[in-house]
């Protein structure tokens, strides 16, 4: 059996020294990857994309391919690329009671 080098989970309280900038990096370029990748799932090591999938499996395995031999553990983000959809309130007709 082999062990993936992908880590997704972490112990509560733990956060990677990547997280954070990886997330502000997504934010920052959510629209261009939306745009370049299409709704999906990404993996983001150290604000680049090392794994896309339909699935977190199939990033994950993505990624396996896509990180140097040399690392032993990456601890990317998991981001769920999507478009989003402005919600409109709606009010009664009060004309029509």
């Amino acid at each position: 059996m082999t062990t993936s080098r992908i880590r997704t989970s972490h112990q509560d309280g733990e956060v990677a020294p990547n997280t954070w900038h990886d997330f502000d990096w997504v934010h920052k370029n959510e629209a261009e990857l939306l745009e370049h990748y299409g709704e999906c799932v990404l993996l983001i090591y150290n604000q680049q994309v090392i794994g896309k999938g339909d699935t977190i499996e199939e990033a994950i395995t993505a990624a396996e391919h896509n990180v140097p031999s040399d690392l032993i553990e990456v601890t990317p983000i998991t981001y769920f690329l999507q478009h989003r959809h402005t919600f409109f309130r709606v009010y009664p007709d009060k004309t029509k009671e």
